[in-house]
């Protein structure tokens, strides 16, 4: 028995129709062949299909699907957010799919840090550590539709690497410049955005050892490198240091907290959180009158430590 969907969701259907007729074929209910944007294809060897939730890509000469949704969002990267003229609502093969996409897209998109204005920034705020999961985009997407807008940013990477052995990539943080200057943005409320759900990832700025620090921010996370001589990932954010999966073969996890009362319940709550028999959690606070590392190592760094 052929089991049918009489159940489709047209505005699946919508977007379906919309990407087989952009890549050469001809939409029918519930799903077409069209030529495949992954590979050199002259006949219809993609399939595209309505789901129960969500669109479903197979291409029959072997693409693997990630390659081809990476392909389609290049054509477009709208082309999986359909809107409703009535109900204005976006859709999607899965909200948490499309934005690591658009992700993806940006990163591999994007230039290492070296001689660009993300390497000035850093250096502006004596780093020079250069890592790789770090990266520079002159013209980085912010909006969507007809609002968005192109701007320089610096490309920070998240990996899963407590959970895999290599990092699985998430999500971005984009930390965004004046056009004219290597500087935080000044016209945007918060120049730093995340794209992509970052769950229990981190910006691994080095492999972890058996010993491994977190701190809130990137510049922090660099700083404390410098002045302690350990890899340190950066959480991105005072609420998400306790949520970092932590690689088993680390013994020792030094926390590198903001001097402020976010960092404080951060780190008390990181505390409980890695707590486990045989491994050692010590807390680094900035030394007073200094609101992280990085204004430590800006002021002085090893000499201000010591002196503290």
């Amino acid at each position: 028995m052929v089991r049918t969907n009489n159940n489709r969701s047209p505005q699946l259907e919508a977007i379906g129709s919309d990407i087989v007729k952009r890549l050469g074929g001809t939409w029918k209910p519930g799903g077409a062949m069209c030529l495949c944007p992954a590979h050199a294809d002259r006949t219809p060897s993609l399939s595209v299909r309505v789901g129960d939730h969500a669109l479903l890509f197979k291409c029959f000469a072997g693409c693997d699907t990630r390659d081809v949704i990476h392909e389609i969002l290049r054509l477009d990267e709208n082309a999986l957010h359909h809107v409703d003229q009535a109900a204005k609502a976006p859709l999607a093969i899965g909200t948490d799919l499309w934005r690591r996409q658009r992700a993806q897209r940006v990163w591999d998109d994007a230039r290492p840090l070296s001689g660009t204005p993300a390497e000035l920034y850093l250096r502006r705020r004596r780093i020079a550590i250069l890592p790789r999961t770090l990266r520079f985009h002159p013209r980085t997407p912010i909006g969507q539709g007809d609002a968005v807008d192109f701007r320089p940013a610096m490309i920070a990477a998240l990996h899963d690497g407590g959970l895999h052995a290599e990092g699985r990539f998430v999500a971005i943080q984009r930390t965004f410049f004046d056009r004219d200057d290597a500087r935080r943005a000044r016209d945007l409320c918060d120049p730093r955005m995340m794209l992509g759900r970052p769950d229990r990832a981190a910006v691994i700025l080095a492999p972890a050892t058996s010993v491994l620090g977190l701190a809130e921010g990137i510049e922090t996370a660099l700083s404390a490198m410098i002045l302690f001589d350990i890899p340190v990932w950066a959480t991105l954010g005072a609420e998400r240091l306790h949520q970092i999966a932590i690689p088993d073969r680390v013994r020792r996890i030094v926390l590198f907290p903001d001097n402020d009362i976010a960092g404080e319940i951060g780190a008390a709550s990181a505390i409980e959180a890695y707590a486990r028999p045989g491994r050692i959690i010590d807390t680094e606070y900035p030394p007073m009158g200094f609101k992280d590392w990085n204004d430590v190592l800006r002021m002085g760094g090893h000499q201000v430590k010591v002196a503290s």
